[in-house]
């Protein structure tokens, strides 16, 4: 059985795989050479529904340090009812009701977190999910809605991976935590930073063989189609195909001459 980002994989054809990764590759290098003034955020709910509240705030810059982390009280003093850890969530996070009792509350660190994203490019493996979060934390509170740039790693990361359906607004969220790691906030945010500057890495074409490499066949190599890059000002957009890639194949001595192939001596 294939895993959900394997039979996902299969949906996309290979020269879209490509062009994704590609674009994602050309995201995580704009972003980082691009935008100096970013932070990462990532946080912990009590669970994955839309009333569910923060229980856990990080937030790390641009150079991996840890700007701000810690556990948030759920609870509004005298605000019924009360909102624990959901089972799965405990679970996944380690976090506990216990944990959260002594823990300060949203209002207390507001101004401090506020200060540290204002104006700021917020990354975020969800942008929704995230926002979506703090401005109900912060319309329990009566607090200003905090303002900056949110961008979602998420669907890049899934691009990079192939886990997305082209053109559809829906994908499959690939996995930020490895299967035995703990989904706290400072863990999570450490995670997308290093998978950014994975991200940015150059890219190596693909090298397709058609048959296995017997001594007793030649090769040869031929250009083949892989993406065009059209660059507006500080954006970018991929459209197929002007860039070429090479393309190899073993076969018997003066075979594919005829057909635009070339014979690489040895």
């Amino acid at each position: 059985m294939l895993n959900n980002n394997a039979q996902l994989s299969l949906q996309i054809p290979f020269e879209q795989q490509e062009i994704n990764k590609f674009a994602a590759q050309l995201w995580a290098k704009y972003f980082l050479e691009k935008k100096e003034n970013w932070v990462i955020l990532h946080l912990a709910a009590t669970g994955l529904n839309q009333g569910d509240r923060i229980v856990e705030i990080c937030v790390i810059s641009r150079h991996g340090s840890t700007m701000f982390d810690t556990l948030i009280n759920p609870n509004k003093p005298n605000c019924y009812p009360l909102h624990g850890m959901q089972y799965n969530a405990q679970i996944m996070t380690g976090i506990t009701n216990e944990m959260l009792e002594s823990a300060p509350q949203f209002s207390d660190v507001y101004d401090r977190l506020r200060s540290l994203i204002k104006g700021k490019n917020i990354l975020c493996y969800s942008s929704s999910f995230t926002r979506q979060k703090i401005d109900r934390m912060c319309k329990l509170y009566d607090l200003p809605r905090m303002n900056g740039i949110w961008w979602n790693f998420g669907e890049q990361l899934a691009k990079r991976e192939n886990s997305c359906f082209v053109g559809k607004c829906k994908y499959d969220m690939p996995r930020l935590f490895t299967l035995n790691q703990k989904r706290r906030a400072k863990a999570g945010a450490l995670n997308i930073f290093k998978y950014l500057h994975q991200m940015a890495e150059p890219l190596y074409c693909p090298v397709d063989f058609s048959s296995r490499p017997f001594l007793e066949k030649q090769l040869y190599c031929r250009w083949v189609n892989w993406l065009k890059l059209i660059y507006y000002k500080d954006e970018y957009s991929c459209r197929a195909f002007d860039l070429k890639r090479p393309k190899f194949y073993w076969s018997k001595r003066e075979k594919l001459i005829n057909y635009g192939w070339d014979e690489i001596p040895f």
